[in-house]
């Protein structure tokens, strides 16, 4: 295969209208015209505990020329969020309904929270989900990534700078055996003393709107924007890396 190796901006970490903290304006449509209009190339759609959404936001990224990865964000047992990156929606859909398993049965109020909408490319809503998404699920962060990497993916901590739902804030430290391939953070200058050495690094806005899409941006050195060129990049080999945009 040849190479052409390029820069392509990535936002691995955006909410749809499934997670009941984002805004109704997180649908396909909208979501993929902002990415556009702000030049990315790659985006993960990171719903709580669920990738549903993944196949509307797909068929509109075609459409729109933005690529997807399957993905979600999981909230551990310790209140941790982890970020995973499938390289399948097959498998991802098989995680989901194991972790679903380990989720409270509480149902979704629908006067006190946004209803969690599963919607088509056109912006329909197809189902209501009941089931409140956002809570912990009963598993520690260990065997949540072990659970995970019974599938082909990539894990990754969360927003580590935040002062809640991180693993610094929840835990206060990385542990040193910890089976991860890189950490999420917004502020690089403040978090460069706690990066583990050899963990990638990606920067992700966590968009619950439209106008936080593209906040913060990972610019990926690789041959085209897909999963497995991500894999290459978080681990730093055959000449893929990644940086934040502001770095340039």
């Amino acid at each position: 295969m040849i190479l052409y190796l390029q820069w392509y901006n990535f936002d691995l970490h955006i909410h749809s209208v499934l997670s009941p903290c984002s805004t109704w304006d997180m649908s396909p449509k909208k979501v993929l015209a902002e990415a556009k209009k702000k030049g990315l190339d790659l985006i993960g759609i990171t719903d709580h505990h669920s990738v549903r959404n993944y196949p509307g936001f797909c068929k509109r990224g075609k459409i729109s020329g933005v690529k997807l990865i399957p993905a979600m964000e999981v909230q551990t047992k310790e209140e941790v969020h982890l970020l995973l990156y499938f390289r399948s929606y097959q498998q991802a859909l098989r995680f989901e309904v194991e972790i679903l398993k380990k989720s409270p049965s509480i149902m979704d109020d629908v006067t006190a929270i946004k209803p969690q909408c599963l919607v088509n490319d056109n912006d329909m809503v197809i189902k209501v989900e009941k089931q409140l998404l956002l809570f912990s699920v009963d598993l520690p962060l260990d065997t949540v990534i072990k659970l995970a990497r019974t599938y082909e993916v990539l894990v990754i901590l969360a927003h580590i700078n935040r002062p809640a739902f991180s693993i610094y804030s929840q835990l206060g430290f990385i542990p040193p055996d910890i089976d991860i391939d890189g950490v999420e953070i917004d502020n690089y200058t403040n978090c460069k003393p706690i990066i583990p050495k050899n963990v990638g690094i990606i920067y992700g806005s966590d968009a619950h709107d439209l106008p936080t899409i593209g906040r913060f941006v990972t610019q990926a050195w690789v041959n085209e924007p897909t999963w497995e060129e991500l894999k290459l990049a978080l681990r730093n080999i055959e000449g893929r890396w990644l940086r934040r945009k502001d770095d340039s």
